[in-house]
Formats: structure tokens, sequence, C-alpha cells
């Protein structure tokens, strides 16, 4: 009796067996949306603007789309990999809603949109998107990834590449002095130099730094910038503001150097360059030490009362 009961038993081990490998591999299509299917539960879709040249350092836009089939549980995390040849940002706005119909089926989720800045020219790789699934209580129940975008990166004649290029159709920038130039300094003095520049579609960060420097006795004291980036209807104003001091350690003249910000302009396609000029500055030396008649520096009236007080104390 035994015996012909062991391959009934073996059926039925055989049968839940494979309803178990179903159901597993059943959600792992789940969390990995394998497009195989006719109506993957979860699509990614990338795609940028522009979408097959830009120029370097100009801003391309990134997107890419998250579309759940059954529905958006909660709002799925994307990042995309850091990249040698580009700057990435991801600004803290509202993904935008999405639907749209995939093989007959209705399907719902959300825009993801990030800014990129190349760095070098050639053709260039945007790495597929890193999407993570969440659930109600933001645990992970899967990881699904777009397709990487090639887009070929120019180098206007003139642009010097291996400098942060800026890349933009608008960028303006002024200078103030805390005092003013032409006062009249001494030694230990301290003059302060605010260069700020406000550019459209592109990060204060990604603006190059402004090297500030001096001749020999004066010192300069660099201060780390200040970013005010604002985004205004969805479109991106970034500003920097450079700010550093000169102290003044002899007396003389002295010309602090220009300072200068080369820019593309998108919408003439030219090159542009703001320039601040040097401005020369005047120390005043101190005023000669004066000597009292047939005396030294130290036979001054506080010295005399001294003695006269320290003789009558004496005659006491």
């Amino acid at each position: 009796m035994s015996l012909a009961r062991k391959p009934q038993r073996c059926g039925w081990m055989a049968v839940w067996l494979a309803m178990v490998l179903s159901i597993g591999g059943m959600a792992t299509g789940s969390a990995r949306a394998e497009e195989g299917t006719d109506t993957p539960p979860v699509v990614v879709r990338m795609s940028s603007r522009p979408d097959q040249t830009a120029i370097i350092g100009q801003h391309v836009r990134v997107f890419v789309d998250v579309l759940f089939l059954d529905g958006m549980i909660y709002p799925p995390r994307v990042t995309l990999p850091a990249m040698d040849a580009a700057q990435i940002f991801r600004f803290e706005t509202q993904a935008t809603s999405l639907s749209d119909g995939i093989r007959g089926q209705a399907y719902v989720g959300q825009r993801f949109e990030f800014a990129l800045y190349a760095r070098r020219g050639g053709t260039l790789t945007i790495p597929a998107a890193n999407v993570v699934l969440l659930d109600r209580n933001e645990h992970e129940t899967g990881v699904v990834s777009g397709t990487a975008l090639t887009l070929s990166v120019t180098v206007p004649p003139g642009v010097d590449p291996s400098q942060a290029v800026t890349a933009s159709t608008r960028l303006s920038a002024h200078e103030s002095w805390a005092p003013e130039p032409d006062t009249v300094f001494k030694a230990g003095d301290a003059l302060v130099r605010t260069i700020t520049r406000e550019v459209a579609d592109v990060p204060g960060s990604a603006l190059p730094d402004i090297r500030f420097s001096a001749p020999d006795g004066v010192r300069v004291y660099g201060e780390p910038a200040r970013i005010d980036d604002r985004i205004e209807r969805g479109d991106l104003t970034g500003e920097r503001t450079d700010r550093t001091t000169y102290v003044f350690e002899t007396a003389g003249r002295f010309d602090l150097p220009a300072v200068s910000q080369t820019w593309w302009d998108l919408e003439s396609d030219r090159l542009r360059t703001v320039t601040f000029p040097a401005v020369r500055v005047t120390v005043a030396a101190p005023p000669p030490l004066v000597m009292p008649p047939g005396g030294s520096p130290d036979a001054g009236p506080g010295r005399i009362w001294m003695l006269g007080w320290f003789s009558v104390g004496l005659s006491c």
C-alpha cells in the first residue's frame, strides 16, 4: 500500500512546486517590468530635448516616464547614474502626472525631469535611469530600468572645452565694491569686491569659478560662492555670487586685475565675454614720525610728565 501511494504524493508535490515557481516567476517579472509581455506591468520611457545634437554646456532636458498598468501605488524613486562627461541635476520639483494607452490598456504614472550639461564634445551616452518601485510604506518592491540615450555634443569655434563652458540664451553680471576703489587707503585697510552672475537655464553651481588675483603687497581672501537658483513656471534661473577681500600690506599704487566670464550665446550662435576692468588703488604711506627738538621719539610730553612726577616723589 505504501508503495502505491508514493507516486501520488510525488505528483502532488510536483504540482505544488510548479505553482510556487510560477507565482515566483510572475512576481519577478512584475518587479523587472520585462518588455517581453504584451502588457507589461511597468513601462519606463526615456527621452531628451534636444534629442539629437546639443552644444557643450547647453541645458539638455532628460525625461523619465514611469507608467503603471494597474495604477501607481506609490511614486517610484528615480535616479540617473553619475557621468564623467556631463553634470546631471535633479531639481526638487513635483513630478508631472501622466496617462497613456499601450496595446489597448490604460496606464498611469509620472514624468521625472533631469537637467544635463555636457562637459565634453563628441558622442555622449546618457545611461539608463534606475527606477525603484515602492509600496505604500515606501518599501522596495522591485527595480526597473529605462533605455540609454545617445546625444551628439558639438564644441563651437573659439570655445575651450577643457574649461567649464556656459551656453545660454541670456547671461548678465554686475560688480560692486565696498568701499569705492577711489578711496584713499592706508596699509592694513581692506577692500571687498563682489561679482554676481545671473544666467538662464543653467544652475549657479555650473558657472565657472572666478579667479581673483592681486600684485605683490596685496593679499587676497576669497569666500565660498553663494548660489541662489530659482524656478518659475518651469524656467530655471541660476545665480552665483563670488566675493573676495583685498588687504593692503604696504603703501603704493596697486592694479587689481580684470576678471571676465566667457559664454556661448545660443540665440546668436556667437561667443560673448563679460569683462570687469582692472582697478587702480592708492594706499597712502603712514605719516612721518615727528621728533621733538633735541630729543628722541621717547622724549614726548608723556615721558616728560612721568619724569617730573618721579622727581617730585623723590623730593618728598
